[in-house]
């Protein structure tokens, strides 16, 4: 969370994980919250949280996700996070295989669309942009 803040100076931004890396952002997320970063959007892969979170959180399963999709586990009746705006959705795949197509055009589309529901829209944070490598 500090690495985070320190390269975000103050702006605002958009964190995501997948399975036990979006534990990991979840808590990162309440951290940097706790000390006055402004997280846009949590979005979060195979990951049901349990606790409150009170900003924007978009929750992604695999369509085919039998162990972590918890409609497919029979759950359609189970409580969802509580949120102070959510949003759920179904990408083709099962757990993982939302990284290869049709999947990852599905995950990427997901991830366009959160970005531009963020709160402003100028959230950039979240994905820092690294210097080209420059070859010999």
């Amino acid at each position: 969370a500090d690495d985070i803040a320190g390269v975000c100076g103050g702006e605002a931004v958009v964190l995501g994980g997948n399975c036990q890396g979006g534990r990991i952002m979840w808590e990162v997320a309440k951290t940097l919250r706790e000390n006055g970063v402004r997280v846009d959007s949590l979005c979060l892969l195979e990951v049901t949280p349990t606790e409150t979170y009170d900003g924007r959180l978009l929750l992604m399963y695999g369509d085919k996700s039998v162990s972590h999709n918890p409609r497919l586990r029979g759950e359609s009746n189970a409580p969802l996070p509580q949120a102070s705006d959510l949003s759920i959705t179904e990408i083709p795949g099962a757990h993982g295989e939302y990284f290869r197509s049709p999947g990852l055009d599905a995950l990427t589309e997901a991830l366009k669309l959160e970005l531009l529901r963020s709160a402003d829209g100028s959230s950039s944070c979240g994905f820092p942009t690294l210097p080209a490598c420059e070859s010999d």
